[in-house]
Formats: structure tokens, C-alpha cells, sequence
């Protein structure tokens, strides 16, 4: 026993001889404590001094292991570091790169766009100093107009695409439409119609037109009608595809409204049976047909316009909405009669006439009418329409509501066509214009045998 406390006497003292840590304030205090490691003097870990403090040394040794994983540790911290700075500089250059793309693809574009606008308009210089002889020595020396074919027509789906930046139409599904109704050939008693009415009003001109262009042939039937009227003695006939204007009289081409593979000033008539209101750029449509006619050249066309199948429409829309719970493209917009004339004006035509002529028909209900649709060739082609089929449960709830809003006496449903008829001439010296006011030289109140009174400022010249 006495040997036993004799060592710890020994052990004690050996402990105060040595480098102490520093000792606590009081019993069951906690005080952290920085240990330096001796290559580079950083600390790498806290020693926790708890009660009594053994001295650093044996502390040194005994967390040697922990000082050197401490060490791995911040080594592998280093390289997470740099691996995620090299990947935050590589999210922030992609930005750059990708901009860089963009702006490169837009100067192409614009130089591309700017190389095709100068090949358009050395075309028309060409075009222009081709038409540029006059009337008389044209129809004497000028040979007829390039056209697409003599013999077999070309096929449209050949062509490029005009990229028309103006696309309400699917230009394909009009053109598949067409084909399937041309194949048919059972509706046909709207276009009959139409192309009685331009018959009539070309018959009303007393005038002679050589030269005429028939824009959406639909097989000639246009040009069947037409025969003896209007002094025409060479006719053109053109459509959207080879197979509608197969059976049309020759010369016959295939051609689209918006490009018109003519020469200036080729036709002194243009000729159009409810092609029109398929067109996507309207306003191009019409600056064609002004380009391709002759000075104080006639242009004749009908449309479909206006309130053109407004019950059809409204049926759709309410028992859409109602099974549904929302509205999609059913029915192909239609162009304004009130804004046709000013349109005429804006291609460039003088003296615009535009004329309107309802027509309504009887159907037994509105799956008979929409047949009927389909064998004209005028289904829906709206490039926004929906692509899959429609529910049955939209169908019948539309065909309910048309049966109880436009259902006769008799109980069928009635459908309206609005045809507009355009009426306009091609620019020329010897038409009548409308004289600057005030430029009058007699007076209207000397004509009537009346007295003038002044009503207001008077009018400038």
C-alpha cells in the first residue's frame, strides 16, 4: 500500500515538471483548445479540455491518426472546390456560346433574306422592262405568255414552298381536299352557281378580252361556261394541283395565287370561281393578278366571304363548349365584304366594285351539310385546328343545337354561302377620274335653276 502511493507521489511530480496543460477555472468546465500542427501552423483540430487536462503532448500523439484524416479531408474539400469552380465556369460560358449561335444564325438569315429580296426584285426589273412595249405592238409581236405546261401539267407538289409569312391555311390539306372532291365530283351546285354569275356579269361588258387567266379551274368548269361570252380567245387554266386541271381545255398550268409564274401584263382578263378565300396572303393574292394583267385589264373572281356558314359555326362553338369545356378552330375565317374594296385599292386596281349575294340552302341536318362540305373540297384547313378526331358526344351536341337555332317549319336546317364578287381594272390613262375640287367650271345651281347658298369654308383646289 505504501509502495503503491509512494508511485503516485512519483507520478504526480513527474506531471509538474512537464509543459501542463492549461488548467480549467473550475470542475466540469468545457474549454476548447487550438492545436497547431507543425508543418504549415494551421489549426487542423480542436482539443476539448474537460475536468482534468493531460498534457499536449500525450494529447498530440494521441489524436496524430485524427490530424491526418483531418488533412485528407481538406484535400479532398480542395479538389470538390476546383472540380465545382470548373463546372460553375462551364454553366456560364454555355449562356455565351449559345448567344454567339443565335446571333450568327440571325446574320445568316438576314443575309439570306437580303440576297433573296434582290433576286426578287432584278425579277421584276426584268419582268418590267419585258411588258414594257405597248398594247397594240404586244398583241402583234409579242409572243403568248410563258406558261407551265403545253402538254401534261406539272405537278405543285414539285414546286417550293412560296413561304408566305402570312399561315391561316394548310396549304397541303386544302390541296388533299381538293383532290378528294375532285375525285367525287358530287357537290358541285355552289361552284355551278358561282360560275353562272361571272358568266353573266362578263356577258354585261361590252368589250372584247383576248387574253384570260382562270385561277382555280376546278376541271374547267369555268371555262364551260364562258364559252362565246367575253371575245376570249385563248384562256389559261390554272389550279393548286395537276389533277383539277385534267380535264380543263388547254393551255393549262399549275400555280398558286400568291406566285404566279406569268409575265407582266401577259392576260387582259383574270378569272377566279370561289378559289380565293383559300389564300393566305389576300392582299399578295390580288397584287398578282394586277402584275399579270395589262393595262386596263379586267379582274373578275368570286369568294366566299362574310357570313359564310355563321349557323354551322355557332354550333359548333356552343356544343363544344358545353362537352368539352372549351373551343377550337371549326370554321375558316372569312374576309370582310366592307374591307374587300379596300384591299382592291391597296394592290393597286382602279375603279373597285364589290358585290355580295347571299344563298341559302336546306339541309336535313347538319351531318348532311358537313358531307356536303366534304365533297366540295371546303373542310376545315385552318392551320390551328385540331389534328385528332372530333368526339362523337361534340358532334352530336352541335348537330342538336343547329337543329333547335335554324331548323325551318319543315325541320330542316337552313345554311348560308355569301358570295362576294370582285369587280376591278387595271390602271390606264383612259380611265374616268374624279376631278380636283373646287375645279369645276360651270355652276350646279345654274344647272337646276336654283339659288346658291354658302354653307361652309370653300373647297381648295
Amino acid at each position: 500500500m505504501e509502495r503503491y502511493r509512494n508511485l503516485q507521489i512519483a507520478f504526480r511530480e513527474q506531471l509538474r515538471a512537464r509543459p501542463a496543460h492549461p488548467e480549467c477555472q473550475g470542475r466540469r468546465q468545457v474549454q476548447p483548445v487550438a492545436m497547431l500542427q507543425g508543418e504549415n501552423q494551421r489549426t487542423c483540430r480542436i482539443v476539448v479540455a474537460q475536468g482534468r487536462a493531460r498534457p499536449v503532448e500525450e494529447r498530440r500523439r494521441l489524436d496524430a491518426g485524427g490530424a491526418k484524416r483531418a488533412r485528407s479531408r481538406i484535400e479532398l474539400e480542395g479538389v470538390a472546390t476546383a472540380g465545382a469552380a470548373r463546372r460553375c465556369k462551364k454553366r456560364h460560358a454555355s449562356p455565351a456560346r449559345d448567344a454567339e449561335r443565335a446571333r450568327s444564325a440571325d446574320r445568316d438569315s438576314a443575309m439570306e433574306a437580303t440576297r433573296r429580296q434582290q433576286e426578287i426584285e432584278q425579277a421584276a426589273e426584268k419582268s418590267a422592262q419585258a411588258g414594257a412595249c405597248s398594247e397594240d405592238r404586244h398583241a402583234r409581236d409579242c409572243p403568248p405568255p410563258a406558261v407551265a405546261e403545253q402538254g401534261a401539267p406539272c405537278d405543285i407538289e414539285r414546286m417550293p414552298d412560296p413561304g408566305s409569312p402570312i399561315r391561316v391555311f394548310d396549304a397541303q390539306a386544302v390541296r388533299r381536299h381538293r383532290l378528294r372532291a375532285a375525285a367525287r365530283a358530287r357537290a358541285e351546285f355552289l361552284f355551278d352557281e358561282g360560275a353562272e354569275r361571272l358568266a353573266d356579269r362578263l356577258a354585261d361588258i361590252q368589250r372584247r378580252f383576248p387574253r384570260a387567266l382562270e385561277l382555280g379551274s376546278r376541271n374547267g368548269l369555268l371555262a364551260r361556261r364562258l364559252r362565246g361570252r367575253g371575245g376570249i380567245e385563248w384562256l389559261v387554266a390554272t389550279d393548286i394541283a395537276a389533277a383539277l386541271v385534267g380535264h380543263a381545255p388547254r393551255p393549262r398550268a399549275v400555280a398558286e395565287a400568291e406566285a404566279l409564274p406569268f409575265a407582266a401584263g401577259s392576260f387582259d382578263l383574270a378569272l377566279s370561281n370561289l378559289a380565293l378565300h383559300w389564300t393566305n396572303d389576300l392582299p399578295g393574292a390580288l397584287l398578282q393578278l394586277r402584275h399579270v394583267l395589262r393595262p386596263d385589264g379586267l379582274l373578275l373572281a368570286s369568294l366566299l366571304a362574310g357570313e359564310t356558314l355563321y349557323e354551322l359555326q355557332q354550333a359548333l362553338i356552343a356544343g363544344e363548349s358545353e362537352v368539352a369545356g372549351g373551343v377550337s378552330a371549326r370554321v375558316s375565317p372569312f374576309a370582310d365584304s366592307r374591307d374587300l374594296a379596300g384591299l382592291l385599292q391597296r394592290a393597286g386596281f382602279a375603279l373597285p366594285v364589290v358585290d355580295s349575294d347571299r344563298i341559302e340552302t336546306t339541309y336535313a341536318d347538319a351531318f348532311a351539310l358537313m358531307r356536303d362540305l366534304r365533297d366540295m373540297g371546303e373542310t376545315n384547313a385552318v392551320v390551328l385546328r385540331r389534328r385528332s378526331f372530333t368526339p362523337r358526344a361534340v358532334l352530336a351536341r352541335a348537330a342538336a343545337i343547329y337543329q333547335s337555332r335554324f331548323a325551318g317549319s319543315d325541320g330542316r336546317i337552313r345554311a348560308t354561302f355569301e358570295i362576294v364578287t370582285l369587280t376591278a381594272w387595271a390602271p390606264h390613262e383612259s380611265q374616268p377620274h374624279a376631278l380636283k375640287p373646287g375645279s369645276a367650271a360651270a355652276r350646279l345651281a345654274e344647272a337646276l335653276g336654283t339659288s346658291e347658298h354658302q354653307a361652309g369654308d370653300k373647297a381648295r383646289p
